[in-house]
Parts: structure tokens; C-alpha cells; sequence
């Protein structure tokens, strides 16, 4: 597979862009002054709320955003960021499908994964194809 400049800038957007988010929300944490953008509506409130409130989730979010962030940006290892970051791209893409009402917004993210999910499907064909066993002679 090559890697072509398209598939280096979708690469790039989706890696960077939880990078900085993971960046971003752990500074407010950290500075109290940094506002991060509101979640749209009060039902989303709540989500984001109980997760933050659950004291284990956030971190582990962000450490998955960092290592699959990091992962995306380069072709060799953009498979493995691709499957961190699958369940959290969906999660996001139906948060604003049902929440926020930001449909364009996580429907963006989902398509930009699914098109990166096609272009190394045959690097991740592995995770669900079993090796070939020699039989004995």
C-alpha cells in the first residue's frame, strides 16, 4: 500500500485532532481558566458530567486518545490508531447524532475513520483472519 498525500492528511487530521483534544481537556483540568467548548444541550451535560464525575473514565479516554492519536500520524503503525480509536470515534458520532444535534460534526469523524479503515483494510484484515495451519505429513 502506498502512502499517498490524501491518505497522509486524513491520517493527520484524524490523529492530530485527538491529540488535541486529549491536550486541550487535560489542560483545563490542570487550569481552570481554559474553557472547553460546551456539549450543546443539557442531555449532553449529563453524559459528559457522569463521565468526568466516574474519576476513571477521562483518563483513560485521554490515554487512548493520546496513544491511538500518535499511532494515526504514521503509516506504519496507523492500523493500531485506527483500532483505539474506533470505539471512541463511534461513541462521538452517535453522541452528536443523539445528543449535541451536531450530526455534520460526528458524522464527519465517522466517515474520515471509515475512509482510513478502507484504505489499510488489507493491513487489518488480520485482527479477523486465523493463519493458515500446515497439516502433517
Amino acid at each position: 500500500m502506498e502512502d499517498s498525500w490524501p491518505l497522509k492528511i486524513a491520517r493527520w487530521i484524524l490523529g492530530g485532532w485527538f491529540l488535541f483534544s486529549a491536550a486541550l481537556f487535560f489542560a483545563a483540568r490542570i487550569f481552570p481558566e481554559i474553557q472547553v467548548p460546551a456539549d450543546g444541550s443539557p442531555q449532553a451535560e449529563a453524559f459528559m458530567g457522569a463521565l468526568r464525575e466516574s474519576g476513571f473514565i477521562s483518563p483513560l479516554m485521554y490515554f487512548f486518545f493520546v496513544t491511538g492519536g500518535l499511532a494515526t500520524l504514521f503509516h506504519r503503525s496507523a492500523p493500531l490508531g485506527l483500532v483505539l480509536l474506533g470505539p471512541f470515534v463511534t461513541v462521538i458520532f452517535f453522541y452528536h447524532l443523539v445528543l449535541t444535534g451536531s450530526w455534520p460534526w460526528g458524522t464527519f469523524w465517522f466517515a474520515l475513520l471509515l475512509g482510513l479503515v478502507w484504505a489499510y483494510r488489507a493491513r487489518l484484515s488480520a485482527l479477523w483472519t486465523l493463519p493458515e495451519t500446515s497439516k502433517p505429513s
